[in-house]
């Protein structure tokens, strides 16, 4: 900035000597040199305002690049932090939709899935299956294996269970022992296939956990939505359905309204949508 200043008083002194040397002995009247004189000075006040305009437009210059280089900065700085909020927040939304031991859906996120279908329903009339099944006897396996068996029990289950199902279909911890499926596009008969298979794969597939092969079965109740219900509804009668298996034996699976008898899955022929 000091090399600035110079610069202009420079210029300025250098305005002024030209200012001061006029060709005086040239001159033959006073007159015609007070106004050679004039014209000098008007040139030279000229040559000031130019300068002057110059140096005021080279300042702003300097300062609207530098507010735009600041600009710029501040600019790439909030893109980076947005960028991590947005990262912080997906990480927080995926924490509360998320069973923090299974690493499934929650019961918030199931919910939110159901009522997305219950209004598709809505708009199309497309018909979905709601399946709640729950570990049988688990208290006692807690109680003879210990808690942390029962931890890996569930994460075990929660593991083959997903492997199961199709993409499109929802599945999470509901709480406790129970889970919750969600079938889109799928009918009653669907439904049951589904859980029956799911049922058996569980019942032959004894659990490894410190070198203990622990045998576990579950119940499922199968309810269908094809008409306009409340939500609630639908799932109370899944629940009552399975509630009604666990009375009847368990390990078994039965449909809303539920017959005397523990369904079996001899229906075969009924076709549920598959994922080709």
């Amino acid at each position: 900035m000091k090399k600035f200043v110079i610069i202009i008083i420079i210029l300025f002194s250098i305005l002024d000597i030209v200012a001061q040397d006029s060709p005086r002995d040239s001159i033959q009247t006073n007159e015609v040199y007070e106004e050679y004189l004039t014209q000098v000075k008007n040139k030279t006040l000229i040559n000031r305002y130019f300068l002057i305009t110059m140096i005021v437009i080279f300042v702003l210059s300097i300062v609207i690049l530098r507010q735009m280089a600041i600009a710029i900065k501040t600019n790439k700085q909030l893109a980076k932090t947005n960028e991590k909020l947005n990262k912080a927040n997906k990480k927080l939304n995926h924490l509360s939709r998320t069973d923090t031991l299974t690493q499934i859906s929650n019961r918030r996120d199931l919910y939110e899935r159901v009522e997305y279908e219950q209004k598709r329903f809505q708009r199309s009339g497309k018909n979905f299956v709601v399946i709640m099944c729950d570990i049988d006897d688990f208290k006692e396996i807690n109680d003879k294996f210990g808690h942390d068996a029962g931890d890996h029990i569930l994460k075990s289950l929660a593991q083959l269970i997903k492997i199961s199902i199709r993409e499109q279909d929802a599945f999470g911890r509901w709480g406790g022992e129970e889970f919750l499926l969600l079938l889109p596009e799928t009918d009653i008969e669907g439904g049951v296939i589904v859980a029956e298979k799911i049922r058996k794969n569980i019942s032959v597939t004894p659990i490894n956990y410190s070198e203990e092969e622990i045998p576990v079965t579950m119940t499922f109740g199968v309810a269908f939505y094809n008409e306009p219900m409340e939500l609630d509804e639908c799932i109370k009668k899944a629940d009552q359905a399975l509630y009604f298996g666990k009375q009847k034996g368990k390990n078994c699976v039965i449909k809303a309204p539920y017959d005397d008898q523990p369904l079996l899955s001899d229906i075969g022929k009924h076709a549920r949508k598959s994922d080709e």
